[in-house]
């Protein structure tokens, strides 16, 4: 680090000023503080006796630091405060480039992201990359491009996905309700709540199982006698709606009783 640089940087805001000031223009301290311009102009003129001693203490450090000399009444940079004035000069002049290339920048991201959401709208509207690069006479390759740019074009996805899931698992809800009012135990949940072994068909729930299959034998099982049974579901609920219990024991037990012949002797 070399000495210039160190010497800069012990240097405050107001001291940093009158010294690029001083570079331009040597000063001249005479009931004010005159800056030797043509014409010469008052440095601190209207300003408050506060403003003005703020600048003589300046003036008076940047002195004692050996970067300025006085003849007369005039006020100089010397060789030293010269180089300093320099290279102060430079540092503000890399930062102010490089503040405008960062403005730069930021406007051509700006003007990129205004472009990317533009297409996002057309996006939304359900064009394809083609058809947007079309309008934009430009490739689907960089449609995509600008689009991967934008935040909001991966919130979209990202809110239209959530939007899809939730689409298809009310739609699925909305099925298995509607299988559920068709099922065995939503028609005949009494029969169901004596009948259903639900032991003997482990994992399969009555709310499953539609009234009409033919598909399954689910096991049902007599209150009666513990005897259980498999039967179709549109099979037992044929018995159901006769008023019976479907249990094939049951039913040979209520046999009409066998008719005998009269006596003619």
């Amino acid at each position: 680090m070399s000495d210039i640089h160190i010497l800069s940087e012990k240097l405050n805001n107001r001291e940093i000023q009158l010294l690029d000031l001083l570079r331009q223009y040597p000063l001249r301290i005479d009931q004010g503080i005159w800056i030797l311009s043509e014409p010469p102009k008052n440095l601190v003129e209207y300003a408050t006796n506060n403003v003005y001693t703020i600048n003589l203490k300046a003036l008076s450090t940047l002195e004692e630091k050996g970067l300025t000399e006085k003849q007369n009444n005039e006020i100089h940079l010397n060789h030293l405060g010269q180089k300093v004035a320099e290279y102060l000069q430079k540092v503000a002049s890399h930062l102010q480039e490089k503040h405008n290339k960062q403005s730069t920048r930021q406007e051509l991201s700006n003007a990129k992201l205004a472009k990317s959401n533009e297409m996002l709208e057309l996006y939304k509207q359900g064009l394809s990359y083609r058809e947007i690069g079309n309008q934009y006479q430009i490739t689907r390759e960089r449609v995509r491009q600008l689009l991967d740019f934008n935040p909001a074009f991966h919130e979209y996805l990202i809110e239209k996905k959530q939007a899809k899931a939730q689409a298809q698992k009310e739609q699925e809800e909305k099925k298995r309700q509607q299988q559920l009012a068709k099922s065995i135990i939503a028609l005949y949940p009494e029969p169901v709540a004596e009948l259903w072994d639900y032991e003997k068909n482990a994992a399969l729930s009555p709310e499953e199982v539609g009234a009409g299959s033919t598909l399954l034998s689910p096991w049902f099982k007599c209150p009666i006698d513990g005897h259980s049974w498999q039967k179709r579901p549109n099979d037992i609920t044929t018995s159901w709606n006769r008023g019976a219990s479907g249990c094939p024991k049951c039913a040979r037990r209520k046999k009409k009783p066998e008719s005998h012949l009269l006596n003619t002797d």
